[in-house]
């Protein structure tokens, strides 16, 4: 999988996950960049 940065996008949350104490990740899909 690809690392990318997209800024300011509307995006749907398909998935989040907590990851460490206070962080998260998270998969998004947008419309100009898809599953993110």
């Amino acid at each position: 999988m690809q690392t990318l940065r997209v800024d300011r996008q509307p995006a749907y949350v398909l998935h989040r996950r907590p990851y460490r104490n206070n962080s998260l990740l998270l998969e998004l899909l947008t419309r100009d960049h898809g599953r993110v």
